[in-house]
C-alpha cells in the first residue's frame, strides 16, 4: 500500500519513487503511469482454453450442493465435534430465531 501511495505522490515518510526512462528522471505519477504499463506488460500471461475449460469444470464439480448427503444428516458426531461447533458460537448473539 505504501509503494501505491508513494507512487501516487500521495503524503508519505519515504522519498518518492523515480524511475529512469531514457535518460530522462520520471517522478510520482508520471513514474507510476510508466510503472503500471511495464507492469501490466510483464504479468500477461496466456492460458490455452483447454487448461481454462478444464478449471472451470473442476471447479463447478468441487461446488457446495445444497442437498447435503443423507448420511451426513442422520450420523453421529463426537464430543470433540460438538466442542468445536461450540467454540465457533458467537457468545454475544441473542438465542432466538435468526
Amino acid at each position: 500500500m505504501e509503494t501505491i501511495k508513494a507512487l501516487s505522490d500521495e503524503n508519505t515518510n519515504r522519498l518518492p519513487i523515480a524511475i529512469e526512462i531514457n535518460k530522462k528522471l520520471l517522478i510520482g505519477k508520471r513514474a507510476a503511469n510508466i510503472f503500471i504499463k511495464n507492469y501490466a506488460k510483464v504479468i500477461q500471461v496466456s492460458i490455452s482454453t483447454e487448461r481454462l475449460n478444464r478449471a472451470m469444470e473442476e471447479r463447478q464439480s468441487l461446488e457446495y450442493s445444497p442437498t447435503a448427503p443423507e448420511e451426513l444428516m442422520v450420523s453421529n458426531f463426537t464430543i470433540d465435534e460438538l466442542e468445536e461447533a461450540l467454540q465457533c458460537l458467537n457468545l454475544k448473539k441473542s438465542p432466538g430465531k435468526d
